[in-house]
């Protein structure tokens, strides 16, 4: 076992390399500039007035009950505070602050995976946000996002789709403001796909790069100058889910809602806030407000073509 002298030396040695001389970052994703103490290589820069810090500190882990000795959550007032094993520790305040404090050894990779994935939702629930699990692109001035399982192709469509010209909006996680008509703020350049799909695409896996240690799938995407920074009103979404033959179904209010409900990311960090019951609502109005489609694939990359026309030719016939 790692003596606690070595631990405190590894813990010491990351923040030095990760705050070097506690330069900070500006970068903008979903529609906020985030000034950061630690590297995010997948934002954008920015240079406007900040919305969102990101510090490093130690946070008190005492109160954390992981039941599962993964993970785990607790609240104080306006904070939420979260543990991943072997990753670290953070704390989310008010939606304008986050703090981490990093296990020792930890891959700055799967770090930041974890900061941009559950912990950005957190701050997005924070600040009246609705965080679903999927992809945005955008089509003749208008958001449309697909949502679904892991593996179930939306990155996918969206790179698809940008291979055509469309503008990329946002993988794995979709923020959307509720507060009048639904609109959609982009996140930042980077789509995930597993090697045999961004193969099946066209990319070279040599040109890639692995999202993480721990993951199978490689960052592939639009640069920077091709991607949308401006957010828009959502015009329609997709539930993409495997089946034998390809088909579009539309959904009901009652069923959008639940789909959506079914399709948002980080619900734990929800019920452990006061945000549950206005999420309902914001699910309520986005199925009441946008038209919602089952999307139904057979499991066959060669098909994709073919989805794309049948999704294009959905869009314009409503």
């Amino acid at each position: 076992m790692m003596g606690l002298a070595r631990i405190a030396h590894h813990v010491d040695s990351f923040f030095q390399l990760m705050k070097g001389d506690m330069e900070k970052h500006f970068y903008f994703a979903y529609g906020l500039c985030i000034s950061s103490e630690l590297c995010l290589p997948e934002l954008p820069l920015a240079n406007r007035p900040v919305d969102v810090e990101i510090t490093l500190g130690k946070l008190d882990r005492s109160h954390v009950s992981c039941s599962n000795d993964r993970s785990g959550f607790y609240v104080i007032g306006p904070c939420i505070y979260r543990y991943y094993k072997n990753v670290g520790a953070f704390k989310i305040d008010g939606g304008h602050n986050i703090v981490v404090d990093p296990d020792p050894e930890v891959d700055e990779r799967i770090l930041r995976s974890f900061l941009l994935g559950n912990i950005m939702c957190a701050m997005l629930h924070q600040r009246g946000l609705l965080a679903l699990h999927g992809s945005a692109i955008a089509i003749d001035g208008k958001a449309v996002a697909f949502l679904g399982q892991s593996g179930s192709g939306k990155s996918s469509i969206a790179i698809s789709f940008m291979k055509k010209g469309c503008t990329g909006m946002a993988d794995d996680l979709v923020a959307v403001g509720v507060s009048n008509l639904p609109m959609v703020f982009p996140a930042f350049p980077q789509f995930k796909l597993p090697q045999d799909v961004a193969e099946s695409l066209g990319y070279d896996q040599k040109n890639l790069s692995c999202i993480s240690p721990q993951e199978s799938k490689y960052a592939v995407g639009p640069d920077q100058n091709r991607f949308l920074l401006d957010a828009l009103p959502l015009g329609r979404i997709y539930l993409l889910e495997k089946g034998d033959t390809m088909q579009i179904e539309r959904l009901n209010k009652q069923e959008s809602m639940i789909e959506l409900i079914r399709n948002s990311r980080a619900v734990d960090s929800l019920c452990a806030g006061d945000k549950l019951q206005s999420h309902f609502h914001q699910c309520a109005k986005v199925a009441e407000d946008i038209p919602m489609r089952r999307l139904i694939r057979p499991n066959d990359l060669n098909s994709f073509g073919d989805l794309i026309q049948m999704i294009e030719k959905d869009i314009r016939s409503s």
